[in-house]
């Protein structure tokens, strides 16, 4: 739901976000309300503020029943170390907010509202923190991955992390289902994790293609890129190949026998257009012969 415009930024709302604050309202928390919504844009914006600093194109801030999402024009998945510099920022804006509390109740003791602000702040930073994609620490730790292992097989791995956290809270949610009201949270949490990282995992391939499409333009702009070397057996798979290439680097391939012979050398560009003319499942082999053509 578009509610409007906060700095040049659309905000819009999960029609179920509304469902806690009319809940505050009905039961006189309303003042707690506010602040839980107020800590949830602050932390968003400073997502946005830090994408803005590296360059980015803020697009949208979208509160959902379990915090919410900054959105950029650009994928910034595809750029591990500003993902990383952007998802901290979040947790860096609620800790300033937690800061500021402590530093308030000593010069007001007694005040409720700020006890409950920093109490909700450092929920909402440890909530983010977890290893477990969409949120903060599962976009640090997916960021740390690509560097290590590349885009898609770094995805892969992030998305089995978050799988696992969304277990953990399905199993606790299950066993304090008979104990205590926030069990419902906790299993809506699990489903919220388990969904929204495959839906990540979905689209990562798409992603990945359509940046490698667009790298020689990028190229032909900047006038350089750096290169990374990878050795390749002869029956390695276009899919699996494209699985570890890293982005911010061009990839040569060099194809190596058993016997430690080299084959030939086949460029990222050769290999995507090959993936593009015949599928994920063609052999490097095969794109060597169809060069030597």
């Amino acid at each position: 739901m578009y509610v409007g415009r906060v700095m040049g930024v659309d905000l819009r709302v999960h029609y179920l976000f509304l469902l806690p604050l009319l809940l505050w309202a009905a039961t006189g928390h309303l003042l707690q309300g506010t602040l839980s919504f107020l800590s949830v844009l602050v932390h968003e914006f400073g997502h946005l503020l830090a994408a803005k600093q590296l360059g980015f194109t803020p697009k949208e801030v979208a509160l959902l029943p379990f915090g919410g999402v900054a959105s950029l024009e650009e994928n910034i998945g595809l750029d591990p170390e500003a993902e990383m510099h952007i998802a901290l920022a979040g947790p860096w804006t609620s800790l300033l907010l937690i800061g500021a509390c402590i530093l308030l109740r000593a010069y007001f003791p007694g005040q409720e509202w700020l006890s409950f602000l920093l109490e909700v702040n450092i929920i909402l930073v440890l909530f983010n923190l977890l290893p477990a994609l969409p949120l903060d620490g599962g976009r640090v730790y997916r960021a740390y991955l690509v560097l290590e292992h590349g885009f898609r097989a770094g995805t892969i791995r992030a998305v089995r992390a978050s799988r696992w956290c969304s277990l953990v809270f399905l199993l606790l949610g299950l066993t304090l289902g008979w104990i205590s009201s926030i069990a419902i949270n906790l299993l809506l949490v699990a489903g919220f994790l388990f969904f929204s990282s495959r839906r990540i995992l979905e689209q990562s391939s798409l992603w990945l293609l359509a940046y490698l499409s667009s790298k020689q333009r990028e190229i032909a702009k900047t006038g350089f890129m750096s290169t990374t070397v990878l050795t390749v057996a002869p029956d390695s798979q276009g899919g699996e190949l494209l699985e570890r290439l890293v982005p911010k680097q061009y990839h040569l391939l060099y194809v190596v026998e058993t016997g430690g012979e080299i084959m030939g050398l086949v460029s990222e560009e050769k290999l995507l257009q090959a993936i593009f003319d015949h599928g994920l499942e063609i052999e490097i082999r095969q794109i060597l012969s169809n060069l030597g053509q």
